[in-house]
């Protein structure tokens, strides 16, 4: 038995899994993992041989790996030259879609934003970025150029707002949607009403209910004997949180209902 560090057992772990190509950047905390990688054991105590990951140093290539600025400038046109062809192909990627819909309203939105924008207008048109940079530019014009009115649905900075305007393609984000903070399917429906997206009516009012008054759901569930409801203990405050709004930031301060008696344990 031998005791490893941190980034020791790290290594050791990768190599047991199977990893065969290892990178790291020097001079960092987690340096040490690749270097832990090259020294493993070429066999594991109780397993077959592994193969040593292959050992690759700057110095072997330096034009290609040392970016000193001799070496860089020439490299800097090779990445160019990617550049231009990851976003070529970005303009077919699958996961780069049209969701057609209502022509009047059109979103532009990339990761679990699109999730809150396709539950809060579910019938608008939807231009989901599964790849986000570089991003497919004929793809975006061809799209804003199909709807009245564009909007980008995106968390904290304008990174595909900016990117759209500097197109010259109009469209709203920020002024919508908060720059701060966590979207959810409530601040985005919130937005939407203020902004006039939505009529007032899609407001979905936030249920609140008092210890003498339990919700219809955990009534219904205090009263089941299914095996299905096995977990019913664990889901009953869950519900009565949700139909609350978030629950409250301490514990002595949750509100504890009738039907599920606890306010503790989700």
């Amino acid at each position: 038995m031998r005791l490893l560090s941190g980034n020791e057992a790290v290594a050791r772990g990768a190599w047991e899994a199977g990893v065969a190509v290892a990178a790291a950047y020097p001079g960092t905390p987690s340096t040490e993992i690749l270097k832990s990688s090259h020294a493993s054991p070429t066999s594991t105590p109780n397993g077959p041989p592994m193969r040593r990951l292959r050992w690759m140093s700057p110095s072997a290539r330096p034009a290609k790996y040392n970016m000193v600025p001799a070496n860089a400038r020439p490299r800097h046109a090779i990445i160019e030259a990617r550049l231009a062809a990851i976003a070529e192909f970005a303009e077919t990627y699958s996961y780069n879609r049209v969701e057609a819909g209502d022509k009047a309203l059109g979103i532009i939105t990339a990761g679990v934003s699109y999730q809150y924008a396709r539950e809060v207008f579910p019938t608008a048109s939807i231009l989901k970025l599964g790849m986000t940079w570089p991003l497919p530019l004929s793809l975006i014009r061809r799209f804003a150029g199909s709807v009245d009115r564009l909007i980008v649905v995106e968390e904290l900075d304008p990174f595909i707002e900016e990117a759209v305007k500097l197109m010259g393609v109009p469209c709203e984000g920020k002024s919508i949607f908060p720059i701060t903070g966590e979207l959810d399917p409530r601040v985005v429906r919130e937005c939407a009403i203020g902004a006039g997206l939505l009529p007032a009516t899609a407001r979905i009012p936030i249920y609140q209910h008092t210890n003498t008054e339990e919700p219809e759901l955990c009534k219904t569930l205090s009263t089941s004997s299914s095996p299905a409801w096995a977990g019913r203990g664990r889901f009953w405050p869950a519900t009565c949180w949700r139909m609350q709004g978030r629950p409250p930031a301490t514990r002595s301060s949750r509100p504890r209902c009738t039907a599920c008696r606890s306010a503790a344990a989700v």
